[in-house]
């Protein structure tokens, strides 16, 4: 699948589910240096923001943490937790988990949102105390973003959420526990995860968090089966689960909703719609 730049509105993918956060497999993207003989050094406006982001954060950082990160002439392309682009030398990943327990967003100087290139955001299991910084929205290239076990505030008038193609790789209950654990989600009427990597079903109590949403799309995704949740959406008027693998029968009580205008269950080759009965007296 191609990755097509991370879909943003209002507060964007940075708001890759709150509380919990969302989390994705980042084992198959070790980062690796590129050879020497095609080394690009660091660009210095690059390096210089790594080293503020690493000042702004210092008072929480234990000795060891970010050691190779040096205002020494040092290439950062080959600094802990950073990778850059073999050709441009332009930083695409930051991967700096469990780095703190501090205040890392609270406290985090803007030169992160210099590293206009990045593809890849890891700050998990990293101390969060405020609200999720809207800046990220300016990462316009980001695609892959961990936020994995956070803690976020903040985001109590959040109406849209858009992570299409963002690969948090995680299971359908880990998805729907990020979700249920956030009150900040009550006024959502936007929630878009298409293309998430999302395996397994989804729990069958998200109607109490979700009762605004309006539009729902959790398009190739390995669902399984027809969220039961859905079927107490009635602010609901746009459903998409086209390609989820569905399995078993698919709810006549979906149909009944009363301000659903659009649904795509298409591309589910094990789903039955079976007819309703109706009876006459």
């Amino acid at each position: 699948m191609s990755c097509r730049h991370t879909t943003v509105f209002l507060i964007t993918a940075l708001l890759l589910i709150p509380l919990t956060c969302a989390h994705k497999d980042l084992e198959e993207q070790e980062v690796t240096q590129p050879p020497a003989a095609s080394a690009v050094l660091c660009h210095l406006n690059q390096s210089s923001a790594l080293l503020r982001l690493k000042h702004s954060i210092s008072k929480f950082l234990s000795p060891e943490e970010l050691s190779s990160w040096q205002g020494n002439g040092s290439d950062c392309c080959r600094w802990q937790g950073i990778t850059c682009d073999s050709i441009t030398g332009f930083v695409i990943k930051l991967q700096i988990p469990e780095v703190t327990d501090g205040d890392i967003i609270g406290s985090t100087d803007p030169s992160l949102f210099e590293l206009k290139q990045l593809q890849l955001l890891d700050l998990s299991y990293n101390g969060f105390n405020r609200s999720i910084p809207k800046r990220l929205v300016e990462l316009t290239r980001l695609t892959h973003l961990d936020l994995f076990y956070c803690s976020f505030t903040g985001l109590v008038q959040l109406q849209h959420l858009r992570l299409d193609e963002v690969r948090l790789s995680m299971s359908g209950r880990e998805v729907s526990t990020a979700l249920v654990s956030s009150p900040s989600l009550l006024k959502l009427q936007t929630l878009t995860l298409s293309y998430c990597n999302i395996s397994g079903p989804l729990v069958d109590s998200l109607d109490r968090q979700l009762q605004s949403l309006s539009h729902l799309d959790l398009r190739h995704n390995d669902l399984q089966r027809v969220p039961k949740f859905v079927e107490h959406l009635t602010s609901l008027t746009i459903l998409k689960l086209s390609s989820c693998g569905l399995q078993g029968n698919f709810s006549w009580s979906i149909f009944l909703l009363p301000k659903l205008v659009i649904l795509n269950v298409s591309d589910n080759v094990d789903l039955a719609v079976i007819k309703r009965k109706i009876c006459q007296f």
